[in-house]
């Protein structure tokens, strides 16, 4: 039994060596800053474009600081508001670096506006981006069928 006793001493100093080294072992940084995205000075989630914009360069400007993704989602779960498809932005996903995605739509031709939300993720946050397209002031109705022209105002009063 004395001899446990004599050797106590030494265990615990290994013990205690042992617990310092492993600690001293770990993430040397304590708190890694995660990637995310965020707005540069100045600019805006709110963005309108005209009802005859195709095509828009830089129209979504954000700043990552690491891998990032993209989506389009409805603005509303109203059924006439679902569908996004006249909206597409590229690139949809990238690495570090000041962006500026291009907004590609097809014209609106309808009288009402239409919206759609622009979602960038990264791994700790994301930003959404509330999209707009102006209704055209010549709009030929609410919700005009694609492919159908209206007929030439001529035609109308025969």
């Amino acid at each position: 039994m004395r001899k446990i006793f004599r050797y106590f001493p030494i265990l615990i100093a290994g013990l205690l060596s042992t617990a310092t080294l492993l600690s001293a072992c770990g993430n040397d940084n304590d708190d890694p800053a995660q990637p995310s995205v965020t707005l540069p000075a100045g600019a805006s989630t709110d963005i309108t474009f005209a009802s005859t914009d195709a095509m828009v360069p830089s129209a979504i400007c954000f700043v990552a600081t690491g891998d990032w993704s993209a989506d389009i989602l409805p603005a509303s779960e109203a059924a006439a508001d679902k569908d996004v498809s006249w909206l597409v932005i590229t690139p949809y996903r990238g690495v570090a670096g000041n962006k500026q995605l291009t907004a590609v739509m097809s014209p609106n031709l309808s009288k009402k506006s239409r919206s759609a939300i622009v979602k960038i993720n990264s791994v700790s946050n994301a930003i959404l981006f509330n999209i707009t397209q102006l209704g055209s002031p010549a709009g030929g109705g609410e919700d005009p069928t694609p492919g159908t022209p209206e007929a030439p105002e001529s035609s109308k009063n025969q």
